[in-house]
């Protein structure tokens, strides 16, 4: 026990020497410092970074990055901010690069470039990471490069809209909404937490287009697609992974909260009748779900899961959920 203390105590006496250490380090650095733990605190500051959001080094201390730089309550999301702390603490990158524009005291925007660097304990774990902020020009010159680099931000946040958007239905496409399932279940992973999944298709709606045509299908889709999100709790994602199916993704829910939700959208989907220039139809849904398991060692598992639970849907009658 005593062993334990020393060790402990040893360790507790290198962080603060180190941060003694740093601190004068970066104040000599002209560009602005913060260093960020896994939940988004700031742990260090330098005067530069403060100085650039227009508040004081102290008032950085202890807050969430996204509070401060970008006037949020949640953290930052694609595909407006690219955020780098997923991509250094979930991903296992070194240092990533990206664009980010920052809001000052004032509410003034600032173009910043983030050079975002991984920081590593004594065993090689990163438990935090250090950001480089450089204001690379002021957003409210009438500068021609400037002009143009915001044209740029714009084309470039428009074209990352529909690299990851379904362009019939408006939800997120096939691979974002996979991408997101994975970074789910690598976060149920470390977290214990429950991770649901439902699987969404369309009752026969090859039907649908064969009487009535291709157009009104495409407008089924999209009402469906509308209903299905409304449908959804704030923090529920959906995407649409295949001509009529979807996929729902419930993070931290258990597999009876995951069925009511299921329940949910089928219910809606089913009562209310779909229209299009005098031409209608009621829809049906069936639905698999199933939660993430403790034998699951990929989310293609829970994936995989989800999909036959809404087989066994459609062999058993349809317009109904299943679970696996």
């Amino acid at each position: 026990m005593k062993q334990h203390e020393r060790k402990l105590n040893g360790r507790i006496a290198e962080h603060k020497l180190a941060k003694l250490s740093l601190e004068p380090i970066m104040e000599g650095i002209g560009d602005g410092v913060l260093v960020i733990a896994r939940d988004f605190t700031i742990l260090l500051a330098n005067s530069a970074a403060a100085a650039t959001l227009g508040v004081e080094k102290k008032d950085l201390i202890g807050r969430r990055c996204y509070e401060t730089t970008h006037k949020r309550t949640t953290p930052c999301e694609k595909p407006l901010v690219t955020c780098p702390l997923p991509l250094i603490f979930e991903r296992g990158e070194s240092i990533v690069t990206v664009l980010h524009t920052h809001f000052d005291a004032q509410g003034d925007e600032h173009h910043m470039e983030i050079t975002a660097s991984a920081v590593k304990d004594h065993q090689g774990r990163t438990f935090a990471v250090v950001e480089t902020c450089r204001d690379i020009m002021d957003k409210k010159s009438d500068d021609e490069l400037v002009k143009l680099v915001k044209r740029l931000n714009e084309a470039q946040t428009h074209l990352k809209h529909m690299a990851i958007t379904d362009e019939l239905t408006g939800l997120r496409n096939r691979r974002y909404i996979v991408e997101r399932l994975e970074e789910e279940f690598q976060r149920s992973m470390r977290t214990g937490h429950p991770l649901g999944l439902i699987m969404l298709d369309i009752d026969h709606f090859k039907q649908i287009n064969d009487a009535r045509g291709h157009l009104f299908g495409d407008v089924v889709l999209r009402v469906i697609a509308v209903r299905i999100k409304a449908s959804l709790r704030k923090h529920d994602l959906v995407g649409r992974v295949g001509g009529e199916e979807f996929l729902v993704i419930c993070p931290e829910s258990s597999l009876e909260d995951t069925v009511v939700v299921a329940d949910r959208i089928r219910r809606i989907i089913n009562d209310e009748v779909i229209t299009d220039n005098g031409d209608a139809v009621r829809v049906a849904l069936s639905a698999g779900v199933t939660v993430m398991s403790p034998d699951d060692v990929n989310w293609e598992k829970v994936f995989s899961r989800a999909d036959s639970a809404l087989y066994k849907a459609k062999e058993t009658g349809r317009n109904r959920v299943v679970t696996l």
